[in-house]
């Protein structure tokens, strides 16, 4: 009698042991699939295979690639941008002290073709002023790729 009351403890826990092997492995393989389906996880960033990393996706600053032993390490158009900032092209200088209407209008135009890409580039080379802003997405290149670009003319 003593004999098959351990025999059915060992079953038991046997048993038990089974049983929870099977409820975990099913709740890791249901949570995986779910993972599986997103495309982030089965289609791996080209980065991943760069010898050199030059940008690391980071907001981190950027460090040069110094191949010349250049102990320099501003950004290669610092006096262009900043003399620009600071002595503004003859062009621009009619935008001082005029209101500029920022509201935007209801109308806009999906450029889809490289012949409507052109036609756009010729109407913005007509024009004094132009903003542009671009939206980025942040899954491929850097800190992102260029999702949508929208151009807005005064």
């Amino acid at each position: 009698m003593e004999h098959n009351k351990k025999k059915l403890i060992i079953l038991l826990s046997i048993a038990s042991v089974a049983a929870l092997s099977i409820i975990f492995r099913r709740r890791r393989q249901k949570k995986n699939r779910h993972a599986a389906r997103c495309y982030l996880h089965t289609d791996p960033k080209p980065q991943y295979t760069f010898k050199h990393v030059l940008a690391d996706n980071s907001y981190s600053p950027f460090n040069h690639l110094n191949l010349d032993g250049l102990e320099e390490k501003s950004q290669p158009y610092e006096a262009d941008i900043t003399a620009s900032i600071d002595n503004p092209p003859v062009e621009f200088k009619f935008l001082e002290g005029v209101d500029v209407d920022l509201e935007t209008s209801d109308s806009y135009v999906w450029v889809d073709t490289e012949s409507q890409l052109t036609q756009l580039a010729d109407a913005l080379s007509k024009e004094k002023v132009f903003a542009v802003d671009t939206q980025q997405h942040s899954l491929r290149s850097f800190l992102g790729f260029t999702a949508l670009i929208q151009v807005v003319v005064y």
